[in-house]
């Protein structure tokens, strides 16, 4: 690891080069090396990149594993006749830590050797370039099309050869093997939920029994689980995968069976039924919901959705009609909803004449009668708790308005302002007390008097 060290001289005596001795001495660019020297260990010049001759003397009997791997600026190396043992990687061969594999051979890197000597061998046996020391040269192998010297079967692997038109060298690779070939209708074990299954044969090649498994089914999920509803019907698409992330197919794996209408708000269940090699059933549930804000129509008025089971009337569907009744609940996509409100500014000038609230209106808005001018009667329902500041400001012909409810706990101010100077509010007589104060200084006039029912 002397990154500095840039030349050295061995004295006599060294006869080895031991394992490591110049690791990553990557300013190391020239070295003499001893007559003596019989062995250089594994790893001794490895990584010394300026590394770019070295003679190997006459004596020299073996090269350690990765000698000289990772000497990028070597270009050629003369191994001595004399050397009989050559380690994996030793010679030609760059280490790249974060490739596969992880040695790869150096380009244009040539080994000088004599004829039938171990080095040869080496060069061979790697697909390494060389030259022996008579002349006869391979700088780079080109190989042909290929042979298949041993077929491939369910039972062992094959083998396919190459070689090189320059210098005769052989490189070999593995053929992999191949699929069993089952004879007759093998047993299938079924796959289920949680359970894998799989199918058992002969092959009528090698005779040998085998089992396929057949991965369980994992996951089933709808392509969207919420629709808004829009009075058409919904059908999500269904995807099922096996406990490898493979995906089934529909009609061969699995039937999807769907209910009946599926247009009107409420829950839906989708049915996954296994079929081939599959065996089972999934329920999967999706909703068509109200979606929050929207305005529909029922009888003479408009009503807007608070939530999953509440609306507020808010508005006139027919700018004409005379009389109105605000009801208990009206249907929406199939589904019943509480009217819980009249929202703010609602019924605002309208030209209606008379009003009933319904028994599940908990809330008149602020302003929801406002100015409705040909106002005569107002009967609000048995659960209406709150009014809002000038409700029934501006009705000035408004002369009667019964109150119902026990549970009035407020009034906003003005609620009541502008309405006909000898109007009547009446009240449950148990609450006729409580309702003075709660209704005092609403903005009515000093005649209109607030009764028993």
């Amino acid at each position: 690891g002397c990154s500095s060290l840039a030349s050295i001289t061995l004295p006599e005596g060294v006869t080895s080069i031991g394992g490591f001795a110049f690791l990553n001495c990557s300013s190391l660019a020239s070295i003499t090396l001893p007559e003596g020297v019989t062995s250089i260990e594994s790893y001794a010049f490895s990584g010394c990149s300026s590394l770019a001759s070295i003679d190997i003397p006459e004596g020299v009997t073996s090269i350690g594993d990765s000698a000289f791997s990772g000497c990028s600026s070597l270009a050629s190396i003369a191994i001595p006749n004399s050397c009989t043992s050559i380690g994996q990687y030793a010679l030609g061969y760059a280490y790249i830590s974060d490739s596969s594999p992880a040695y790869q051979i150096i380009e244009d890197f040539t080994i000088i050797c004599g004829e039938g000597s171990a080095a040869e061998a080496y060069a061979r046996k790697n697909g390494i370039a060389y030259r022996n020391f008579s002349g006869t040269a391979c700088t780079r192998h080109e190989y042909d099309k290929g042979t298949v010297t041993k077929e491939a079967t369910c039972a062992a692997e094959g083998e396919m050869s190459y070689t090189c038109r320059n210098c005769g060298y052989v490189k070999k690779e593995t053929i992999a093997k191949i699929s069993h070939t089952y004879k007759g209708t093998p047993a299938v074990v079924k796959a289920a939920i949680g359970k894998d299954g799989g199918t058992t044969g002969k092959c009528s090649v090698c005779g040998e029994s085998g089992t396929t498994v057949i991965y369980a089914p994992k996951t089933v999920t709808l392509s969207k689980e919420t629709y808004s509803y829009n009075g058409k019907a919904q059908t999500p698409d269904v995807t099922v995968k096996d406990r490898m992330g493979n995906t089934l197919k529909e009609k061969t794996d699995y039937d999807v069976s769907y209910p009946k209408g599926r247009k009107n708000i409420g829950k839906y269940t989708v049915t996954v039924r296994f079929k081939g090699n599959y065996e089972g059933k999934v329920a999967k549930t999706f909703q068509i919901a109200a979606a929050k804000g929207t305005v529909f129509t029922s009888g003479a008025c408009k009503y807007k959705i608070l939530s999953g089971s509440a609306v507020a009337a808010a508005g006139l569907k027919n700018k004409k009609a005379a009389k109105i009744t605000i009801p208990k609940a009206v249907t929406y996509g199939g589904k019943s909803f509480k009217v819980a409100a009249i929202a703010d500014k609602a019924f605002r000038r309208a030209k209606i004449k008379e009003v009933a609230v319904g028994d599940s209106v908990k809330t008149i808005g602020a302003y929801a009668f406002e100015g409705c001018s040909s106002l005569r009667k107002a009967s609000l329902g048995k659960n209406v708790e709150k009014i809002g500041k000038n409700a029934f400001k501006g009705c000035r012909k408004l002369k009667t308005v019964t109150v119902k409810s026990s549970r009035l706990k407020s009034a906003g101010a003005g609620a009541f302002k502008g309405i006909h100077a000898k109007a009547s509010i009446k009240a449950p007589k148990k609450k006729l007390s409580a309702y003075r104060k709660i209704l005092k200084g609403k903005g009515q006039g000093k005649k209109v008097r607030i009764v028993k029912m």
